[in-house]
């Protein structure tokens, strides 16, 4: 529960006045109750003065808080604040103080403003002023549990970024006033803040505020998750959603509110740390001498790293699960007895968190609503790391494609209004790159040049067999929503409209994907499809044989830019699994860091003022490794981190910043194993898991509506199960690996089945029989032209003006996502391609290209897809599980494409 104003704990508006009515009416006796009104206290009362004889503040009418505050910042500087009067006769003569000034005669006459110190003293001095509050927020009247107009003012209207404890009072008053629609949870615990004022530490509630039509019976229907702000300082997400809630309730969304009959919405204040770190009274690890939002919980841990997802397992982040070591609920009230203290200590808001969302029977759909520094896109359309099957694939496009639709109309036009306000937001906040373009889409790695484990996105994707809710999950990126400056976030009124319109546009289409669920059947003009299964891509938790002696060590460092650059170097010994590395600014500003091989070779760079540098390393070469970083502004040209160069605005002469470095701070571990790593060092034991990326196809198979679709075996082909009476016994066959290249009979089987008029889809490793065949110029191929190389992405590097390609926007290119399955993006995704020349020269026409050679083409009626669905890599920790597959969006559409399927939207 978040503090109150006053240091003995009691509710501000139970304290009885200063100033009781019988005292009032004495003094009014005495002296002229006119006089009073309009005067200030005179020598006999109250009043102090200073040695100079100036008027001093009358303490006692101000709140601990206020208190503090005056107490602390600069006399120039202006609070914001509610002054309580004893009735509205004195409030023509306070309005004369301060700025934005705001009244208000219920339910007590009271005035907000912004005051100095100054005119604190003086207005303190009024005998009728019986009460002075601090009241930061956008409602100048929230303490006063006043709501004339609404209850969060749109962003015009607005005095600044809603504040913690007024988003929670305002979803507690739409409780209150709408008791059958709107529920709070409040719940839990943060990791918490340090507190100046008291000298103690606090934490803060968990909330949920569900919306429904009968909301008592919300967990009876499918629901949308919105994470609002899961990084304190990036506001859009929590600006938004909150407003939305409201415009709902105050029937300005009659399509969202038809739907709420049949679903419900959920909208989650996912870090109040990062929020409540700019309190003044707060003291935030991160930024401990400035008082502004922040990224990271009160741990100093990015919160939307922490989150327990199947899959790869990153062991420099704390994975919050509540159900302990044994993966198995046994306390239905909270967290169990079996988690480890380390979790409870460092990330208790995520365990709260996991705990809570998992008691909804059916997520639908969820979204995690972020901010980024400078784009061309005002708002990024990110798939993130998940098992989506073919329908949620579909229903994946076509809320982007309604979303951008929307945005067309109505955010274009929005960006053209307020284009001097966003501009000026950008300069202001030291980003330089002003988007043009409303929206786009694509993966996590599309958009912003980099994925991570244990996002919360990507665990509200997981299957809830693997302990996620099953959810269909878009994330979203919001331009110019926090800053490179060292300066807080200042609050623009003119972009924050822009902002908070776009983002409820994305809460509406999820709505309404939710209330009007889409098909998603595959069309395919009455064809069948077979699928060749085999053994050798299937995955079980009983192969994993760890390493029982595996040890985890994890360390912190600072380091030292202040002179431009700093390194900090990390010796690795041989039985090292895996380098885990994250550096993030301490102080100052950090343009990029860098981490060095024992060769001298850089192997990963990041810009740390757009992101952090959050990178695992697997199977590192022996030696002294380095992280350098490199002081200055680097302030980032496009979206996070997708260009790692510096602006040559803030370059000086010889290519040096003109700003000052900081300090970075480092966190690292490493892992020492023979082999498969214990995820009992994290004190987890391993869930139990059967995965093969057949089951996508299988599900693809199963959402075909006009045709039929079969399951083979390497032996069924190998004994004619694809050819009856000298036609194919199935229109398409798909191939996703190698089982049986090296028997003559399967080889054989497939050519005849090709030379009979069957189309043949390869993938994967089953690029791999390129090299046997002989049919539709495959035998210009031989298998020295098949590679298999691994890379950090599975992308597509070019595209040609091909029908394979043609629904890929220029901004999408991976394939399939590797965290999902335990791939790292440490080089590990594997990609097989075809030698370019031999292509060609064989009659192929190429589709798309990565690292020069074909990864999309087609030769005759032979498709080749050089990475769709990989095998789940299981060498590195994922204790919570794995899933199938990982394709993405645009993998899918050019698997349709190579089948020449519709599918329904």
């Amino acid at each position: 529960m978040f503090p109150t104003d006053d240091a003995d704990g009691s509710d501000l508006f139970s304290r009885p006045s200063p100033v009781s009515r019988r005292a009032f009416l004495a003094s009014a006796g005495a002296a002229g109750t006119a006089g009073l009104a309009a005067g200030r206290t005179t020598a006999e009362s109250t009043e102090s003065t200073t040695d100079a004889g100036a008027t001093a503040v009358e303490r006692y009418k101000l709140t601990d808080e206020l208190e503090y505050v005056y107490d602390t910042v600069g006399s120039g500087e202006r609070i914001p604040t509610l002054v309580s009067a004893y009735d509205d006769r004195l409030l023509p003569e306070l309005t004369d103080y301060g700025t934005d000034v705001r009244t208000t005669d219920g339910p007590g006459a009271a005035m907000y403003a912004r005051l100095t110190t100054n005119e604190i003293d003086e207005i303190s001095q009024y005998f009728l002023v019986t009460r002075l509050q601090f009241s930061p927020g956008a409602n100048p009247f929230w303490k006063h549990y006043r709501y004339p107009d609404r209850v969060f003012p749109e962003p015009q209207n607005a005095l600044d970024y809603i504040a913690y404890e007024e988003a929670i009072d305002g979803l507690e008053h739409f409780a209150a006033e709408y008791p059958d629609r709107v529920n709070v949870k409040r719940f839990g615990n943060t990791p918490g803040l340090d507190n100046r004022r008291t000298g103690g530490h606090s934490a803060y509630d968990l909330v949920v505020a569900e919306l429904s039509n009968d909301v008592a019976s919300i967990q009876e229907k499918p629901v949308v998750v919105n994470s609002l702000s899961i990084h304190g300082d990036e506001r859009s997400g929590v600006e938004a959603g909150v407003r939305f809630l409201e415009n709902v309730l105050r029937g300005e969304e009659p399509d969202v509110e038809s739907w709420l009959d049949d679903i419900g919405l959920v909208f989650v204040l996912s870090n109040p740390d990062g929020w409540m770190a700019r309190h003044p009274e707060t003291v935030s690890a991160a930024s401990s001498t400035r008082d502004t939002f922040t990224r990271v919980n009160g741990s100093n841990l990015d919160p939307n790293r922490q989150y327990p997802t199947a899959g790869l397992v990153d062991p420099n982040k704390y994975p919050a699960e509540p159900n302990g070591q044994n993966l198995v609920n046994d306390d239905p009230g909270g967290p169990d007895d079996d988690v480890e203290s380390q979790y409870e200590q460092y990330v208790p808001d995520a365990l709260w968190l996991v705990h809570e969302l998992r008691a909804y029977d059916d997520v639908a759909y969820a979204s995690d609503f972020h901010g980024m520094y400078g784009s061309n896109h005002l708002v990024n359309s990110m798939q993130g790391n998940g098992e989506y099957g073919p329908r949620a694939q579909a229903a994946i496009d076509a809320l982007n494609e309604r979303t951008n639709e929307a945005y067309e109309a109505e955010i274009a036009p929005l960006m053209d209004q307020y284009s001097g306000d966003i501009s000026d937001a950008a300069s202001q906040r030291g980003i330089y790159d002003v988007p043009s373009v409303p929206y786009e889409w694509g993966t996590t790695a599309d958009t912003i040049n980099y994925n991570v484990t244990g996002s919360m996105g990507g665990w509200l994707g997981k299957t809830v067999e693997m302990g996620g809710l099953g959810a269909t999950v878009l994330s979203y990126e919001m331009a110019i929503d926090n800053a490179q400056t060292a300066s807080s976030v200042p609050f623009n009124a003119g972009l924050v409209t822009v902002q908070s319109e776009a983002y409820q546009i994305c809460m509406r289409e999820l709505a309404r994907v939710a209330g009007e669920p889409i098909d998603g059947g595959i069309e395919t003009g009455g064809r069948s499809l077979a699928i060749v299964d085999s053994p050798t891509v299937a995955r079980s938790s009983n192969d994993v044989a760890v390493d029982s002696a595996t040890t985890l060590s994890r360390d912190e460092a600072t380091i030292d830019a202040t002179r431009g650059r700093g390194r900090h170097r990390i010796r690795v010994g041989r039985d090292v699994h895996t380098l885990s590395i994250d550096v993030t600014e301490a102080t100052g500003p950090i343009a990029e860091a860098s981490l060095i091989a024992p060769d001298g070779t850089e192997v990963r760079s990041a810009p740390v003022r757009t992101r952090e540098a959050d990178w695992l390393v697997t199977d590192p070469e022996p030696g002294t490794w380095e992280v350098r970083v490199r002081g200055g502004s680097g302030r980032a040209r496009g979206v996070e981190g997708q260009d790692r160069g510096e602006s040559d605005r803030a370059r000086g002469e010889g290519g040096r910043t003109h700003d000052e470095g900081g300090t970075a701070a480092l966190r690292f571990s490493t892992v020492e194993a023979v082999g498969q790593p214990d995820p009992g060092i994290m004190d987890y034991d391993q869930r139990a898991y059967d995965v093969t990326p057949v089951t996508f196809l299988e599900e693809y198979g199963d959402a075909i509506v006009d045709g039929s679709a079969a399951t083979l075996s390497v032996s069924d082909v190998e004994s004619g199960a694809l050819v009856s009476g000298g036609e194919p016994a199935h229109d398409q066959l798909v191939l996703l690996h190698d089982d049986g290249v090296d028997s003559s009979a399967y080889v054989s089987a497939i050519e005849e089945y090709v030379s009979a008029g069957g189309d043949l889809v390869l993938t994967d490793s089953g690029l791999s029989l390129l090299g046997p065949l002989d049919v539709e110029g495959a035998g210009y191929i031989n298998s020295s032209h098949v590679n298999r190389t691994t890379r950090q992405f599975a992308k597509l590097d070019s595209t040609s003006n091909h029908e394979l390609v043609n629904h890929v926007s220029s901004l999408e290119s991976e394939l399939w996502t590797g965290p999902t399955i335990g791939y790292t993006t440490s080089n590990e995704s594997p990609v097989y391609t075809v030698n370019q020349n031999a292509f060609t020269s064989a009659g192929g026409d190429v589709a798309a290209t990565t690292g020069g050679d074909v990864i999309v083409g087609d030769l005759g009626s032979i498709t080749v897809v050089g990475s769709l669905l990989p095998p789940a890599n299981q060498s590195n920790m994922h204790p919570f599980g794995m899933e199938n597959f990982g394709i993405t969006a645009p993998g899918l559409r050019i698997l349709r494409a190579a089948l020449d399927h519709d599918q329904r939207r």
